[in-house]
C-alpha cells in the first residue's frame, strides 16, 4: 500500500518537473547553422540557414550583410531591407528557425550574413553566426583570336579571354573538335607539336609553328558554374619558300648595283654638270653684238629725202 503511494508520488513529482523544465530554461542564447558556406550558381534560390535556442518567447533576429568590413542591416524589426528587399523570406520564427532564403541569388549577393538572435532575459543575451554566400556566374562566350594564315617556322600566338565567369575561368585549346593536351609530347598525336597552353590566361603559343599544326581551332571556358566556348576559325599554315626569298633579294641587289653604275658612269660622262654662269653671259654678249652688227644702218640723207617729200606735198 505504502509502495503504491510512494510510486504515484514520484510519478507525480517528474510529471511536474517536465512542465516545469522551461521555466527554469534559462541557459542563454545559442545559435548555429547547418551550412556555413553555401554555394549556388546565379539566378538560382539559396538558403542562408540560421538555427537558435532561447528561453525567450520574443527574440530579437537580425540578420547582416558584410562587405570588405562594413555590416550593412538587411533584416531587421520583422522585414527586409537593402539588397534582400522584395528578393528573400525568412522561416517560421516559432520553430527556432531565423533561415533567410533568396530567391534569386546574383553576383552581388556574394558576402559574408551575420544572423544575430538577442533575448534580453536569458542568461546569455546575444548569440550569432557567421555564413559566406558564394554565388558562382557561368563564363560567357569568349572571345578567341585565331591567325587565317601563317607560315612555318614563325612564333605565333592564339586569344581566348571572358570576363564574365566568377570565379575565374580555365581556358582549354581545341583542335578539329580535339581537345589539345596540356604537355604535347604526352601525346603521340601532337608530340612534334610546338605549342604551349596557358590555361589562365588562355592563350597557345606556338613557338616553330608547322604544316601539321594547320586546322579549326576554338576555345572553352570553363568554371563550377559551367563553361562556354566560341565559334571554331581554321588557321592555315603554308610553307615557307627559302630559296624564292633568297633568289628575290639577289634580284634586288642586282638592280641596285645596275643602278648605281649607271648613276656614276653618267656623272664621270658629264650628263649632271651644270653650265657655267660665264658661258651664258659670253654667249649672250655674242648675240648681242650679231644683233648689232646684222641691223641696217639708216642714211641720213635717206632721212632728209623723206623729211623733204613731204614738205614738197
Amino acid at each position: 500500500m505504502m509502495a503504491g503511494r510512494l510510486g504515484r508520488l514520484l510519478l507525480g513529482v517528474v510529471v511536474a518537473l517536465v512542465f516545469l523544465m522551461p521555466c527554469f530554461h534559462v541557459l542563454g542564447v545559442k545559435v548555429n547553422s547547418v551550412n556555413l558556406n553555401p554555394v549556388v550558381h546565379e539566378f538560382e534560390p539559396v538558403t542562408l540557414s540560421c538555427h537558435y535556442e532561447t528561453g525567450s518567447t520574443t527574440p530579437r533576429i537580425e540578420w547582416k550583410k558584410i562587405v570588405k568590413d562594413d555590416p550593412n542591416f538587411v533584416y531587421v524589426d520583422g522585414k527586409f531591407m537593402g539588397d534582400l528587399l522584395g528578393r528573400a523570406d525568412i522561416s517560421h520564427l516559432r520553430n527556432y528557425d531565423a533561415s533567410v532564403t533568396i530567391r534569386n541569388a546574383t553576383r552581388l549577393d556574394t558576402a559574408m550574413y551575420r544572423c544575430e538572435v538577442s533575448a534580453l532575459k536569458d542568461s546569455k543575451r546575444l548569440d550569432e553566426v557567421e555564413i559566406n554566400l558564394l554565388v558562382q556566374v557561368k563564363p560567357a562566350m569568349p572571345r578567341c583570336e585565331v591567325p587565317a594564315s601563317v607560315s612555318t617556322g614563325q612564333s605565333v600566338e592564339l586569344h581566348c579571354q571572358e570576363s564574365e565567369a566568377f570565379p575565374l575561368a580555365d581556358y582549354s585549346w581545341f583542335k578539329d573538335g580535339e581537345k589539345l593536351p596540356r604537355e604535347p609530347h604526352t601525346h603521340k598525336k601532337f608530340i612534334n607539336s610546338s605549342y604551349h597552353i596557358d590555361e589562365e590566361t588562355g592563350s597557345l603559343t606556338f613557338s616553330s609553328i608547322q604544316l601539321f599544326d594547320s586546322g579549326m581551332y576554338h576555345c572553352v571556358a570553363r568554371n563550377p558554374a559551367g563553361q562556354a566556348q566560341c565559334l571554331a576559325q581554321s588557321m592555315t599554315v603554308s610553307d615557307l619558300n627559302v630559296g624564292a626569298i633568297v633568289t628575290a633579294v639577289i634580284v634586288v641587289v642586282l638592280l641596285l648595283s645596275l643602278c648605281t653604275i649607271g648613276v656614276w658612269w653618267a656623272h664621270k660622262m658629264g650628263y649632271f654638270k651644270k653650265k657655267s654662269t660665264a658661258t651664258r653671259y659670253h654667249f649672250s654678249e655674242r648675240s648681242q653684238q650679231s644683233e648689232i652688227y646684222s641691223k641696217p644702218k639708216e642714211s641720213p640723207d635717206e632721212g632728209e629725202f623723206r623729211h623733204k617729200s613731204s614738205f614738197v606735198i
